[in-house]
């Protein structure tokens, strides 16, 4: 085998171990808690601060629960999701009305 050859045939190889070797980040599931309370939205409590930011990555599921502190009811809507609009009747921080919403994010959800 001539050199050019055998420098090809190793850089072919690299190239096929290095492929089969990297693996796309994994999915993952992100629980994470809504909370309406106030005429606001929280994270995890009704005592974070209102007009909370969740960051997913593509791939990832993103699991709602969605709770209603208030005592009356509010309508939980997504525009990019339609498919996890949700009405919530009222609730209290002792007894919140709860549902859930699971999305699966992709690259076109970005922003």
């Amino acid at each position: 085998m001539n050199r050019r050859a055998l420098v090809t045939a190793v850089v072919i190889a690299a190239f096929l171990t290095t492929s089969l070797l990297v693996r796309p980040a994994s999915a993952k599931d992100v629980p994470t808690t809504l909370i309406a309370f106030n005429v606001t939205w929280h994270v995890g409590t009704h005592t974070t601060p209102p007009q909370p930011t969740i960051t997913v990555n593509p791939g990832d599921v993103l699991q709602l629960r969605i709770e209603n502190h208030d005592n009356f009811p509010h309508t939980f809507t997504f525009p990019h999701f339609t498919s996890a609009n949700r009405n919530l009747d009222p609730g209290s921080p002792a007894t919140p009305f709860v549902v859930f919403a699971n999305i699966t994010t992709s690259t076109a959800d970005n922003g």
